[in-house]
């Protein structure tokens, strides 16, 4: 703190001034904030940095004073002391209005803790007075003076007129170059944004569902999806309870062993009817009976004739619920006591 780091920005230069403090100078700190409000005439620019810690020595207690280091004379000013309890680091300053400095949050001394009621997340400094302020008003506020403190060391008024315009340190300026930036008017490009309206109280606001833009509550395509995806569920639900209940139909009405019940419920997963005829065996009346069937050689003695030592019955296996397809082959001899041979025909 016992030497300044300037930045000019429209030469693109740096340069390094040192400070006075008639009362000594702060000691080094790191993460406060600081913000700048000049007197009226533009006599001084007073620059109020607060809070903050010891960067050096990091176990140390955290700062709750104000100081002032005022331009042109580069002179450090304690304007508040301030107390361990409402010390902090790593806050935030800004400056709504020209009398007022408002600080947010930051941590209090204990490691670990961030500020909570006690010091307040917020409080306001009043820049005239150097005084904390209890209340914020928006309609209330005042252009800044220079505070008494600072009028003591730099000499002037509340309304400006400083009479140290120079560094106060020995040897004054440090770089004449940076003695012709202060001497230099340049017309201000600070753009005023105050006085700010206020807010009357208001209860709790209603939050609608969604708003026009649909940012608000859910997307437009949620429903319909879930609606879809619910009545394919209901769907799939009756259809499986449907196959549960036809089943348990059937198998009550067909009680059987448990291979006859399994054939009984491979017919019904093939759609075939539980009382559909089975494979069975054809005898020679049945043929006989048939109209498919047609002998060949019957009472012809030119008919070939075949003996067959098989019995009278032949297997012809019948398929369930579809024409009668009786596979080629040979049967018994029939009633009589002549043998013939004929062919099944196909269907």
């Amino acid at each position: 703190m016992n030497a300044i780091d300037i930045y000019d920005i429209a030469a693109d230069s740096w340069y390094k001034q040192g400070t006075f403090a008639s009362s000594g100078t702060p000691s080094g700190r790191a993460q406060g904030c600081a913000v700048v409000q000049a007197a009226k005439d533009l006599s001084s620019f007073n620059i109020y940095y607060y809070g903050g810690y010891s960067a050096a020595s990091p176990t140390d207690d955290f700062f709750d004073d104000v100081w002032v280091l005022s331009l042109p004379s580069f002179r450090w000013i304690k304007a508040r002391a301030g107390t361990i309890d409402n010390a902090r680091a790593g806050h935030r300053c800004v400056s709504p209005y020209p009398d007022q400095m408002m600080v947010f949050g930051g941590w209090t001394p204990l490691a670990g803790n961030a500020i909570d009621c006690t010091p307040r997340p917020i409080e306001i400094l009043n820049l005239t007075s150097v005084e904390w302020m209890t209340e914020y008003d928006p309609e209330k506020f005042y252009d800044y003076g220079v505070p008494a403190v600072v009028q003591s060391e730099i000499g002037g008024s509340y309304a400006g007129g400083a009479t140290e315009k120079e560094p106060a340190v020995s040897g004054g300026w440090q770089d004449e170059e940076l003695a012709k930036v202060f001497d230099t008017p340049y017309p201000s490009k600070i753009e005023t944004w105050y006085p700010y309206e206020p807010n009357s109280p208001t209860g709790r606001p209603d939050i609608p569902p969604e708003t026009k833009d649909g940012k608000n509550g859910l997307p437009k395509w949620v429903a319909p999806v879930l609606g879809v995806v619910l009545g394919l569920v209901v769907i799939t639900a009756a259809f499986v309870a449907f196959l549960l209940w036809r089943r348990r139909k059937y198998l009550q009405r067909n009680p059987s062993s448990d291979g006859e019940r399994s054939r009984n419920i491979t017919q019904w997963l093939w759609g075939q009817s539980p009382d559909a005829k089975a494979v069975t065996e054809t005898t020679v009346e049945e043929v006989r009976h048939s109209p498919l069937y047609s002998p060949v050689g019957l009472g012809n003695a030119t008919s070939p004739v075949v003996e067959s030592p098989t019995d009278a019955r032949i297997a012809g296996p019948e398929l369930g619920d579809t024409q009668i397809h009786e596979l080629p082959g040979e049967i018994g001899p029939p009633p009589s006591s002549r043998t013939l041979s004929f062919q099944a025909m196909t269907c």
